[in-house]
């Protein structure tokens, strides 16, 4: 899970949730006393999986876990599996950190989705086809690697994978990286 009020792009879901957090703050001024507004909805991005991650087993998996969210919620009938534990600890998306080729090649995953890594463990590396350069790319911080680029050639300056660190290190606009 990463965590944001203000990614930077106002998303969908920033749409919805922003505006009670925003407003409680409008009113904190205007009263001159801090004012707590519950939120009025559940605002959440679900991504699921990657683009080559499309299968009838997958999807009906999927599907599955958004009923039994619904039915925990109360919104639907029936009855609600027990919650998993969380895989990982929620992190802030400050500290999702963007891992960029520095020259075009063939890229090659080392690491493997959801592994943990450390300052310095190489996440991917990009082959130089007319050299054959081999170039690490080490992740600077430690944190779950969290999504990868499909295409196998990329060139100078793609975001590659993404580190998702336990640590608010960027601020601005968070999704474009």
């Amino acid at each position: 899970m990463l965590l944001a009020e203000d990614s930077g792009e106002a998303p969908f879901d920033e749409a919805c949730s922003t505006v009670w957090k925003r407003l409680a703050n409008a009113l904190s001024q205007r009263l001159g006393r801090p004012v707590e507004l519950p939120p009025a909805c559940v605002a959440v991005t679900v991504e699921l999986r990657g683009e080559r991650d499309v299968t009838h087993e997958l999807a009906a998996a999927d599907a599955e876990c958004l009923l039994q969210y619904l039915a925990c919620r109360g919104f639907i009938d029936g009855a609600p599996a027990q919650l998993p534990e969380l895989a990982c600890a929620p992190t802030p998306l400050e500290g999702s950190i963007p891992l960029l080729a520095p020259h075009g090649g063939v890229l090659v995953h080392v690491a493997a989705l959801g592994a943990t890594l450390r300052p310095g463990d190489v996440a991917a590396e990009i082959v130089d086809p007319l050299t054959g350069r081999v170039t690490p790319l080490p992740t600077p911080v430690a944190g779950v690697l969290y999504a990868r680029e499909s295409r196998r050639f990329v060139a100078a300056g793609t975001r590659v994978a993404k580190v998702a660190g336990r640590e608010a290190v960027r601020s601005g606009n968070l999704l474009s990286d």
